[in-house]
């Protein structure tokens, strides 16, 4: 598993079949989370396919990149608060954990 602040890559063997639906994009590149507190973003760059089937997020990166983070929409400060992660080419799920809170569980949110 690779892990970059509030994003999981979990690495898989394939891709589900089903219906895709593209992530959002900035600038050309997949936003994998968007911190709706600070409106940070994790971005990916490098060649990838990101998208959802079935409300999970899914991501295939065709070569060898990295996920930054970057503290505004403009991409033109990079935050400090998570180094560059490299990712390997490879099929991933996308995760953003959850938490419970008195038994109702919500996407954690920074």
């Amino acid at each position: 598993m690779i892990r970059h602040g509030d994003v999981l890559l979990k690495k898989i063997a394939r891709i589900p079949k089903g219906d895709r639906k593209d992530l959002p994009r900035e600038h050309g590149r997949p936003v994998l989370a968007l911190g709706e507190a600070t409106g940070h973003r994790h971005v990916v760059v490098g060649e990838c396919e990101a998208f959802t089937i079935a409300d999970r997020a899914f991501m295939k990166m065709i070569e060898r990149g990295q996920i930054v983070h970057y503290a505004d929409p403009g991409h033109s400060a990079v935050s400090t608060d998570h180094a560059r992660c490299d990712v390997p080419a490879g099929a991933y799920e996308v995760i953003q954990p959850r938490q419970y809170l008195y038994g109702e569980q919500i996407r954690v949110t920074d």
